[in-house]
């Protein structure tokens, strides 16, 4: 019995590959239980066994350049979600005829021929160079509640994809030692930019210029990520605290 178990042995030895169904059959009662591993421990380890030359070395996540263009190198794997509308062929349509413009020139320009194009530029670099953070603050002010405010963030869903933009009704959910939900955004949406006590307007400056933040998940280590985040945010009152 012996003997014949080290022929079947050697046959097996012998095949190109062994599945582990053949394992098992072969070894019967004495299969030794499945342990778990972590994915990135294997990965480094057919890495460094020369198993993985035509794969990627590690891992980015940055914006796409002038929408379509991947940035990153080819051995790098870019985890950066395209734009949704990436495959919709444009329609040719009169802009000035719709409500968004009337929106945009009216309720946020104030027909102020330099608001409008700040707004114009504002957009369409983000649009055209989404790697690229803008480190402006812009802040939406009115007085009247329902004026409109809020529609920026449907606004920026609808032209940079829902999964680009983050909402916030509160400065301290924006942050918040949880912070993996600002991975692959684009935008953050403050909501009532006034009720933000000092203490969180220090911490919110730095946001604004970072080109980091330090990204953590529960039960996770703290992990540096580039941020290519601007922040909108709304406000009742002229003069919140943080300015």
């Amino acid at each position: 019995e012996q003997e014949r178990r080290q022929e079947i042995a050697q046959e097996l030895l012998d095949l190109d590959e062994i599945t582990v169904g053949v394992c098992k059959q072969f070894l019967g009662s004495q299969t030794p239980k499945a342990k778990e591993k972590l994915m990135c421990a294997i990965l480094l380890k057919m890495k460094q066994r020369g198993l993985m030359k035509s794969r990627w070395h590690s891992v980015t996540c940055v914006p796409f350049v002038d929408i379509d263009k991947d940035p990153s190198p080819p051995d790098q794997l870019n985890i950066f979600e395209p734009f949704a509308l990436l495959g919709i062929a444009p329609a040719e349509i009169a802009l000035e005829e719709t409500a968004i413009w009337h929106w945009l020139t009216r309720a946020l320009g104030r027909e102020d021929p330099r608001k409008i194009e700040w707004l114009c530029c504002y957009f369409g670099k983000k649009l055209q160079q989404p790697h690229r953070k803008i480190m402006k603050f812009l802040v939406l002010y009115s007085t009247i509640t329902g004026s409109g405010k809020t529609s920026m963030r449907y606004f920026c869903e609808a032209l940079f994809d829902a999964s680009k933009c983050l909402f916030c009704d509160t400065v301290g959910e924006f942050l918040g030692d949880e912070n993996s939900e600002l991975l692959n955004r684009l935008w953050v949406f403050l909501d009532d930019i006034e009720k933000c006590k000092k203490s969180g307007a220090d911490k919110l400056k730095s946001k604004i210029t970072s080109t980091t933040f330090r990204l953590k998940k529960l039960y996770e280590n703290r992990v540096t990520m580039p941020s290519y985040v601007d922040l909108i945010a709304t406000s009742n009152e002229l003069n919140p605290v943080f300015l």
